[in-house]
Formats: structure tokens, sequence, C-alpha cells
């Protein structure tokens, strides 16, 4: 899912109902388990994504030290490979994928702890409204 689809999703799902807000209340655990099924699909994907740098980086770091099967053709000291890794383009775009990813992750978490905070916010909705109505 993308980033911008995943906030509008997100900005949809925060929306409560005053006027309904004994459903609200029952809504919180159903938004918190859709959330929590995006959480892992996303989570599959990062670790899929990092499986694959990690093993790309290793190729590349014995591409550029020289231990590979086709060494990188100028000789470089032991310590500029870490350099030439930090900017090796497909890394680079895996790199960027991952951290899209970890944003993504972040996103997520964050909305799932308001999402459990959301029963406070119900709460207090309906206690405003019995003290309103003189219920209370």
């Amino acid at each position: 899912m993308k980033l911008e689809q995943m906030m509008e999703l997100a900005e949809q799902d925060a929306k409560i109902d005053y006027t309904e807000i004994g459903q609200e209340a029952l809504k919180t655990t159903t938004l918190i388990v859709k959330w929590l099924k995006i959480f892992s699909t996303e989570k599959v994907t990062y670790l899929q994504l990092k499986r694959q740098y990690d093993g790309d980086k290793k190729e590349k770091w014995e591409y550029y030290s020289g231990k590979g099967e086709k060494p990188f053709e100028h000789r470089l000291l032991k310590t500029d490979v870490p350099l030439y890794l930090d900017n090796d383009p497909d890394l680079t775009k895996i790199k960027d994928r991952l951290d899209l990813q970890e944003v993504k992750l972040n996103f997520i978490e964050t909305f799932i702890k308001a999402l459990q905070q959301r029963g406070y916010n119900v709460k207090a909705a309906l206690d405003y409204l019995k003290f309103t109505s003189g219920a209370g």
C-alpha cells in the first residue's frame, strides 16, 4: 500500500461520528485489528527488503573489496569500501525502499496507539452527553 493511500485511510478511520457514539465505541476494536493486519503486511515487506539489501550489500562488499568473482577495477583501501557501498546505485534504491517501509511502519504504529486511545475519547464524549442531558 502506498504511504499516501495509508494516510488517507487513517484519516477516514480516525473520524469519530459523535451522533453515533455507541457505534463508535464498538468500532474501535475492529479498527485496531484492521490496522494490525496492515502493519503485518508492511512488516513482511520490510523484512523481505531487508533480507534483499543484506544479501546485495554482501555481494557489493565482495565486489568493491576485490574478493568477488568479477572484482572492482580499482584497488580500494579497506576504509574506503563503506563509502562505495553507501553510494552504490543498486544498494541506494533498495535502501530508499527500506527507509520508506520504516516510515510506513512508524506511521502505522503511531496510528494504532492513537486508536487505542480512541476509547478514552469516546468515553469522554459519552460522559459529556450524560452531563449535558442532566443524567450524570
